[in-house]
């Protein structure tokens, strides 16, 4: 009776393993991020599944992948961030947001710098985010074309990467232009609605 019990809780757990989502089996050192740059800020919105106000987590997940450049290695990082408003499309409070950086941290005039990210620093953004095929994880689209700090209520573009024209936005500047740019007058709404 006891080996009967056993055989039929293996049977459950296979079962639940088997059923599992997707999302849920993903090896995320083996996911790679759409690096495709965007030509226009046009490009940009459209390509953007969501587009929002966040802070992100200082804490990240680390995940080391197979792939090499030189003596770099890339890895991927997930860190959560914690949406306050969404200027495009619907989007839960909290998203993981999954970047590519390289480790040992390059020298910083090191090109290496510009094609990856790596995990963003503590601070108010708005983010372009597009989501990663068949993952509950999003990136930024165009890497750091997709990525606009907020210092002093303002926005700042990058140099080399942001477009000049979402440089020292206030947010609801930044909300109207990203409206007119999607053809739309609907006013940007709060996280989960």
């Amino acid at each position: 009776m006891p080996l009967l019990r056993v055989v039929a809780s293996l049977l459950l757990v296979n079962m639940f393993v088997v059923t599992l989502p997707a999302a849920a089996r993903v090896d995320i050192a083996k996911l790679q991020i759409d690096q495709t740059l965007t030509r226009s800020v046009q490009e940009l919105v459209n390509r953007s599944s969501l587009i929002v106000v966040g802070w992100p987590d200082v804490a990240h997940d680390t995940y080391p992948t197979e792939r090499r450049i030189g003596d770099f290695r890339l890895v991927n990082y997930v860190q959560r961030i914690q949406v306050k408003r969404v200027l495009k499309g619907t989007s839960p409070q909290i998203l993981q947001l999954l970047t590519t950086g390289v480790e040992p941290l390059p020298d910083p005039t090191n090109p290496l710098n510009t094609k990856y990210s790596g995990p963003l620093a503590e601070g108010d953004y708005i983010c372009f985010l597009q989501q990663v095929r068949g993952t509950e994880y999003y990136s930024l689209v165009g890497i750091w074309q997709g990525l606009y700090p907020i210092i002093d209520g303002r926005t700042v573009a990058l140099e080399g990467s942001g477009y000049p024209s979402l440089n020292k936005l206030t947010v609801e500047q930044f909300a109207q232009k990203i409206n007119t740019l999607m053809g739309s007058r609907s006013s940007a709404v709060p996280p989960g609605t």
